[in-house]
């Protein structure tokens, strides 16, 4: 089934098409309608509405989601889930053995091993050292950033650059 989405008034469609759906929310005070046509819909009586508008635009169906819950908000609230990904400092602990003559001897073995990152070693976390970052800490970066979690992408929010 073919559906189409329209913006309906001459004003609303410069809004939204030179600038933005946000733009046209937030800013927006002239008169304007959408309008939802499928092919089960009488489409010439609906077409004549939209012909009735000095200017009318076609819509993509998000687009036209948002419009119709700005002009019609719901009346239930909806729960929305968000996570939280932040940046913290922590402390591992490596686990390995080295084989020498003396304790001076081994240290200084475990030393160049340490260098050389020639080593066979388990590790654990420290969790008692977990701290959380700040930026600036990050230098400048980010260090905690706002998702809703059914969206992949780019943060909402982010404390940084």
């Amino acid at each position: 089934m073919k559906t189409t989405y329209f913006l309906l008034g001459q004003d609303a469609v410069v809004t939204y098409q030179e600038h933005s759906i946000n733009k046209l929310l937030e800013e927006f005070t002239g008169n304007y309608d959408i309008l939802k046509i499928d092919e089960h819909t009488d489409p010439l009586n609906l077409m004549g509405r939209v012909d009735g508008w000095m200017g009318w635009c076609e819509l993509s169906e998000e687009d036209y989601n948002i419009i119709y819950n700005h002009i019609n908000p719901p009346d239930e609230e909806f729960e929305f889930d968000f996570h939280r990904d932040a940046k913290h400092t922590i402390w591992y602990r490596s686990h390995f053995s080295v084989k020498a003559k003396n304790r001076e001897k081994a240290i200084e073995k475990a030393i160049e091993m340490m260098v050389n990152f020639d080593r066979d070693e388990s590790s654990e976390l420290l969790v008692d050292t977990t701290e959380e970052m700040s930026p600036k800490d990050n230098e400048g970066c980010s260090t905690q950033e706002l998702f809703l979690s059914w969206e992949s992408g780019d943060a909402l929010w982010s404390n940084g650059l």
